[in-house]
């Protein structure tokens, strides 16, 4: 008596099935057979002129020196520059436009011709010529407040 998930197996038979190699088969199999013996008698294939690898010159490189025809240019600047003082940034002032301010402008143009007067956003922008002015200025404008 045979158990449950147990086959039994004629001793004739193996569990694999024996194929059949048909001919199609066959000459495929002979035609691989013929390439890969030609490649072992004849390891290097000649290639045509047109599928060949161009061969490369090797181009020596002539490593020519030059100078900077800029370096007198950059020695200039770096002159100019050690001579130039530091530049002193000099604040504007700014001025609220009111009914009097045409009179300020006036007494300020008088006093400092140098300075400056710009529009800029409903202020006037007062750039003096100098710190000094620029002290000045300030010091009129408070008297006129007063």
């Amino acid at each position: 008596m045979v158990e449950t998930g147990q086959y039994k197996v004629p001793s004739y038979s193996s569990p694999t099935k024996n194929h059949k190699i048909d001919n199609k088969t066959n000459s495929v199999l002979a035609e691989f057979d013929k390439s890969d013996r030609e490649i072992s008698e004849n390891p290097f294939k000649t290639v045509s002129r047109k599928n060949a690898a161009k061969s490369q010159t090797v181009e020596n490189k002539i490593v020519i020196e030059t100078s900077n025809q800029y370096q007198h240019h950059m020695d200039v600047e770096d002159q100019d520059n050690s001579n130039d003082s530091p530049k002193i940034f000099i604040p504007a002032i700014n001025l609220k436009l009111t009914e009097d301010c045409n009179l300020t402008i006036q007494g300020i143009s008088k006093n400092h011709p140098e300075t400056t007067n710009k529009y800029d956003r409903g202020y006037i922008r007062i750039s003096p010529h100098s710190l000094e002015d620029r002290e000045k200025i300030i010091e009129y404008l408070n008297k006129s407040i007063e």
